[in-house]
């Protein structure tokens, strides 16, 4: 719902970086990494060029 929205990016980090924690035995020692993977995600995603609707 959010993809094609400005709310894309962050939606997309947050999903990623809960990925991580999920799959975490410990969330305080997850808590960097995932920060880390969500960082990444958002800046990658926010910083593609919006799809043409051509």
């Amino acid at each position: 719902m959010a993809k094609n929205t400005a709310a894309g990016p962050g939606a997309m980090a947050l999903c990623r970086g809960l990925d991580v924690l999920l799959g975490a035995r410990s969330v305080s020692a997850a808590l960097p990494a995932a920060s880390t993977v969500a960082a990444h995600t958002y800046l990658l995603t926010g910083s593609a060029a919006p799809p043409s609707t051509s």
